[in-house]
């Protein structure tokens, strides 16, 4: 008998809540370094009103207090999702490539386990996250991403 029992990855309130207990200090005190009120923090728990909607501000600070990236809050936030940071105007499909490049390749299919369907039920991170590693262990960009604008920096004349 299988059991399908996922764990849902922590939200940004959970996120708050342990920095909370691990700095051993009260919500009211959080929300005053965040520079937010607790009925807001209370609505956000409660799901009345969504990280979506956090100001950029405050998500700098959030990530601060949290010790995180800004791209992280933003990510755990629903802020940003996976597909911004690759530029592939179909993200599913890449991956569903990847994963058929992975199933075909003797060196990690029989790691491997998992049937399509399972592939496609995987939360799309998680999918990323395997590309990534399989990508790394191949030395070979799979997933297309964007370019990175480098400021141009001006020489110095002599």
């Amino acid at each position: 008998m299988k059991h399908d029992k996922r764990i849902d990855p922590p939200t940004l309130t959970d996120l708050m809540v342990l920095r909370c207990g691990h700095l051993g200090i009260q919500t009211q005190e959080m929300c005053d370094i965040i520079g937010i009120s607790k009925t807001y923090f209370v609505s956000l728990v409660n799901g009345n009103k969504r990280t979506e909607s956090i100001t950029a501000p405050t998500l700098r600070k959030i990530a601060k207090f949290l010790g995180r990236s800004l791209v992280e809050i933003e990510l755990v936030a629903g802020v940003k999702s996976p597909e911004d940071f690759f530029s592939d105007t179909d993200l599913n499909s890449s991956l569903f490539s990847v994963y058929r490049m992975m199933n075909a390749d003797p060196s990690i299919n029989q790691y491997l386990a998992i049937t399509s369907r399972e592939w496609n039920d995987l939360p799309q991170n998680i999918q990323v996250l395997i590309a990534i590693l399989y990508e790394a262990k191949l030395k070979k960009d799979l997933l297309i991403r964007p370019e990175l604008l480098q400021k141009k920096t001006k020489k110095k004349s002599a």
